[in-house]
């Protein structure tokens, strides 16, 4: 009895040492160690003579949360779109606050503030190398920006109240559509209108993958169209 004493009090111990260093781990941000290191604490299958530890169980549920939620970036309102950069190393956050912002996905901290449109913004995205940032906004435009810098290059005009912006696979053109608006095809390296599909209202766009054609969604119908000569397919 005495033995078997012993034997639980060095377990405990050893759990309460294994959940300390779990706690440790997690704040520097080492979260994938804190999960292991509290595992080891608790009793399991395999060490089913480990004493139940309400630390090691509180370390777990810490590692675990940490590990789900990485990072939380805020804006001043309501959050609309977020996209990955392509290195996935930053991400582009759009907002009602009328701004975009870059974060760093490492540290959290917010890089680069996108200010020039004049209303809520809809949408924000990369371009497929990193280089340069699209976003649309109700003030009826969308915006190509610098991504590092963050210099207005481009307004792309009359968009739409509500509208969707998306760069071409290979990045040299911009799709924008919306509400009440053509859906446009746009030089991405000159801010320059290629060309237009009328329609009453659009409100999703996307490019096939190699970029020939492009589709529309609006109410009740989804067109495809060439992107050479704006065309029916």
């Amino acid at each position: 009895e005495e033995a078997r004493g012993q034997r639980d009090q060095a377990l405990r111990n050893q759990s309460l040492s294994l959940s300390f260093l779990s706690e440790q781990s997690a704040s520097r941000g080492n979260t994938e160690a804190a999960i292991l290191l509290a595992l080891e604490a608790l009793s399991s299958k395999d060490q089913p003579k480990r004493p139940y530890l309400f630390e090691a169980e509180t370390a777990l549920y810490k590692a675990l949360l940490a590990h789900r939620q990485i990072k939380i970036f805020r804006h001043g309102a309501g959050v609309t779109d977020a996209a990955f950069n392509p290195a996935g190393d930053r991400i582009v956050t759009a907002s009602h606050d009328k701004t975009a912002a870059v974060w760093d996905i490492s540290s959290g901290a917010e890089t680069v503030v996108l200010k020039g449109h004049e209303e809520a913004l809809e949408r924000a995205e990369f371009s497929p190398d990193g280089s340069r940032i699209l976003t649309a906004a109700r003030d009826g435009t969308a915006r190509l920006w610098e991504a590092t810098s963050g210099e207005q290059l481009f307004i792309l005009r009359p968009v739409s109240n509500y509208p969707t912006a998306i760069f071409s696979p290979d990045g040299t053109r911009v799709l924008t559509a919306g509400e009440n608006s053509d859906a446009t095809l746009w030089d991405a390296r000159t801010g320059k209108k290629v060309l237009g599909v009328r329609s009453d209202a659009y409100t999703r766009a996307a490019f096939s993958s190699d970029g020939r054609s492009f589709a529309t969604a609006g109410r009740h119908f989804v067109s495809i169209w060439n992107s050479a000569d704006g065309a029916l397919t």
